[in-house]
């Protein structure tokens, strides 16, 4: 008989350091989970919380509006997101802007490759404009995407990096 309690306490043991290896595992996982959901969400609305500043400064002349983020000119294999789509709304406001230090002459180039006609706004990013573009272009790969901005009543409905 003394040897059944035995063997029942050594089972409880074992039970009881299953059940906290189990909690070890679930902790961890959570805190791993965690840390990558914030730090994901926190780049993300850094990038949005950035522009949505910008927007609200000038609410009438973003309102409605298709914003194109340019620093890489050369984007044969990336052509413009959605371009053709949004040129066939005529109340939409579409806005190109190249970082600072693209010319004149680097600019009329990539409006005749990508056939950019018609009503657009096209300007150089300020300094707000490049703190924006630096924020959502965080990458560890070093890569400079552009970007398109889609506000629809004020509000940015959509970001694409491209």
């Amino acid at each position: 008989m003394a040897k059944l309690r035995v063997q029942r306490n050594g089972d409880k043991k074992k039970n009881i350091s299953k059940i906290e290896t189990a909690f070890l595992l679930i902790a961890i996982f959570t805190i791993l989970t965690s840390t990558y959901l914030f730090y994901h969400k926190g780049k993300g609305s850094g990038c949005k919380n950035s522009i949505s500043k910008i927007i609200r400064k000038k609410p009438e002349y973003y309102n409605n509006s298709a914003i194109y983020l340019i620093y890489y000119l050369n984007m044969t294999c990336r052509p413009l997101v959605d371009y053709e789509t949004i040129r066939t709304y005529p109340d939409l406001r579409i806005i190109f802007l190249f970082t600072p230090d693209h010319s004149d002459a680097d600019i009329q180039n990539f409006k005749r490759v990508f056939n950019i006609d018609g009503p657009v706004d096209i300007g150089r990013m300020d300094d707000e404009w490049y703190s924006a573009y630096l924020k959502c272009n965080k990458n560890t790969w070093n890569v400079n995407l552009n970007f398109f901005i889609f506000v629809i009543n004020g509000q940015i409905v959509n970001i694409k990096g491209f």
